[in-house]
């Protein structure tokens, strides 16, 4: 009698520690899928904010770029004049 009640609580007691092992594992499992996703999520939301800000980027260096062709078109048109009224004055 001794003897079973001793293995009883054994087991009792093993059949414990493989259900407190087995919901860790279960529980490591859940946290690693849910925290993957969170940071997946995340990590999709800074690209997405990323590549808006530099096609905001983009636009503006486009722009400034077309602002100084037009300058520098301007001031060489500005030029080519003064020159040709130089000529022209030089020719009278």
């Amino acid at each position: 009698m001794i003897i079973s009640t001793i293995f009883g609580a054994i087991s009792v007691a093993l059949v414990g520690t493989i259900a407190a092992s087995a919901a860790l594992v279960v529980g490591g499992f859940i946290s690693y899928f849910l925290l993957d996703k969170a940071l997946g999520a995340k990590s999709r939301k800074i690209i997405k904010e990323a590549e808006a800000e530099a096609e905001v980027i983009r636009k503006d260096k486009i722009l400034q770029a077309k602002e100084k062709f037009l300058q520098l078109k301007s001031d060489h048109e500005r030029d080519i004049k003064e020159r040709s009224n130089k000529l022209v004055s030089a020719e009278n």
